[in-house]
């Protein structure tokens, strides 16, 4: 999963020695939810970054909602809004809200008006802060709210927020298509965690068609249900629906592929994918170039021009070029389409 609060980062592109790029990195890695490119509102055009402004405040609001209307005691509460206001989640002081947006923007392209999709889209950013906390403790890996609440109680603050999103969620129009969709992309990313966690540091290597398939189980079905809810609020029908699905998919590769090469980077102090030997597309294709340190695990510095890395980036450029292809079929409203392609972006 991805960090709701995410960082800059400059990486050199493979090939194109000398030139920097400014990729959004998360400061923490996630192996089932990544992040979906957002332009950060600084360098967004003007349009663009007044509805991204309408988004925050609209999704927060549906979030205070869907927190104060839950029959729960105050304990509770206060424990579900801890982990609501962890940085970049839902209410904290500066949301990223990457998941919203990315409904709201589907919800539009397909016809509809951003109102319609404010409360699913809030219902969506709780259940992927939900699965974020889950990741932590499948991951081993430290948490603000693990430190404040210790793990049993993070873990059913997590069963709370991913029950709270689905009563949330089936109460909106079409919330039983809706409620379907997210759970069917839950229970695909589920099999995707699995197989990533069965993996380890003494495991074989897997080939690297192996690695794409657990890489495709990991954001992909995520991204895809995120953007067929917002597709169904806006009115469309399930063929294109269906469209809007493998959109996402291919978002939700870019953006978990992208994800796996800041895994490598010297900053990235707290990812875990070298310690636990994580079947990622650049660590396989290390693993089976002999690129490995003494410990017998990945080297964690990768030269950005090296293979591993090329490949990498190889890969998600092809799916963002499935995905432009799809935009066409998308929307015939140029601003419309102008706004889907900022959700497959390498940068």
């Amino acid at each position: 999963m991805a960090a709701r609060a995410t960082g800059c980062r400059w990486f050199e592109p493979p090939g194109n020695r000398g030139a920097r790029r400014l990729v959004r990195a998360p400061a923490r890695r996630r192996s089932r939810v990544a992040p979906v490119p957002v332009p950060p509102l600084g360098v967004a055009a003007t349009g663009q970054a007044n509805d991204t402004h309408a988004i925050v405040a609209a999704t927060r609001e549906q979030g205070w909602d869907l927190l104060h209307s839950a029959p729960i005691g105050h304990e509770y509460r206060t424990a579900l809004r801890a982990a609501l206001e962890l940085p970049g989640n839902l209410l904290s002081r500066a949301p990223n809200l990457r998941w919203a947006r990315t409904v709201a923007t589907c919800c539009t392209a397909a016809g509809g008006k951003r109102q319609q999709s404010m409360a699913a889209a809030a219902a969506v950013e709780c259940f992927m802060v939900a699965l974020d906390l889950l990741d932590d403790e499948e991951d081993g890996e430290d948490s603000p709210l693990r430190a404040l609440l210790g793990p049993a109680r993070t873990l059913n603050v997590s069963t709370g927020l991913l029950l709270l999103a689905q009563s949330h969620l089936s109460a909106q129009p079409h919330g039983a298509s809706l409620t379907a969709t997210l759970l069917e992309g839950g229970l695909r990313a589920c099999t995707g965690q699995h197989a990533d966690l069965a993996s380890g540091p003494e495991s074989s290597p897997p080939s690297l068609e192996a690695a794409l398939a657990v890489t495709a189980g990991k954001a992909a079905p995520l991204v895809s249900a995120a953007c067929r809810i917002g597709a169904t609020l806006g009115g469309a029908d399930l063929a294109l629906q269906g469209l809007y699905g493998q959109f996402g998919a291919c978002a939700g590769m870019i953006s978990q592929l992208i994800n796996d090469i800041a895994a490598l980077g010297p900053d990235a102090t707290a990812k875990t994918d070298i310690a636990l030997g994580r079947p990622t597309i650049p660590l396989t294709y290390a693993a089976l170039h002999g690129r490995t340190n003494e410990a017998g695990g990945a080297a964690r510095q990768v030269n950005w021009l090296d293979g591993p890395v090329q490949l990498t980036w190889a890969i998600a450029a092809t799916y963002r070029r499935h995905a432009l292809d799809l935009v066409p079929q998308l929307t015939s409203d140029d601003t419309s389409r102008a706004d889907l392609m900022t959700l497959v972006t390498l940068d």
